[in-house]
């Protein structure tokens, strides 16, 4: 019995270990620029996958630029969602615009002028079926 506890131990620890790091990175001023509106402010960018329990981790925007990183152990379909505020005539208005895209481990950069995001090799299969 005690063989049996520390081999599955082993095993819980050794499964962890199979996590590898992502960062996401970009510039948002493509989106928060794409309205026929005064331009937009981007405040909050956080990532949303079927995988996630409880509320999604947010992240800030700092000057139009975001950089998010953790480990992943698997690909994930995910969206990067944006918190968009925009403000006319007084009154302030929030949206939140979603990008899809497959979270697995490397770097994926959110390409400034169409507001893609560029990655492994599965980042780009769902970008071309998309």
């Amino acid at each position: 019995m005690k063989k049996t506890i520390i081999i599955l131990l082993l095993a819980l620890v050794a499964m962890t270990g199979w996590a590898q790091k992502f960062t996401i990175s970009g510039d948002l001023s493509v989106m928060t620029n794409k309205f026929d509106l005064p331009p937009a402010k981007a405040n909050i960018v956080y990532i949303w996958n079927d995988s996630l329990k409880g509320t999604p981790i947010e992240y800030a925007v700092k000057d139009g630029k975001f950089e998010i990183s953790g480990n992943v152990s698997r690909p994930i379909y995910s969206k990067l969602m944006v918190q968009l505020e925009i403000e006319v005539e007084g009154r302030k208005d929030t949206t939140t615009e979603g990008i899809p895209f497959i979270l697995e481990p490397g770097n994926i950069k959110m390409d400034s002028k169409w507001a893609l995001l560029k990655g492994p090799p599965s980042t780009m299969r769902v970008l071309r079926c998309a």
